[in-house]
């Protein structure tokens, strides 16, 4: 229980520190709200392959500073 709380604190203080603004919105959005990927394009009044690679970012960035 102790390390599930320890890498949820460091996810969270790496989605406040590593991603960008728009990256954060579309993690958050999708891997943590499960807002399906058709209704967050129309929002941000994009495609999904761009959210796509959003998400493909951010979990790169993440798992990056998480591995360290």
């Amino acid at each position: 229980a102790v390390e599930q709380a320890e890498l949820i604190a460091a996810l969270r203080r790496a989605v406040d520190t590593v991603l960008t603004p728009h990256q954060r919105r579309v993690f958050v959005a999708l891997a943590l709200n499960d807002v399906p990927l058709d209704v967050l394009a129309e929002r941000l009044a994009t495609t999904r392959g761009a959210l796509y690679k959003t998400l493909h970012e951010a979990r790169k960035r993440l798992r990056a500073e998480l591995e360290l």
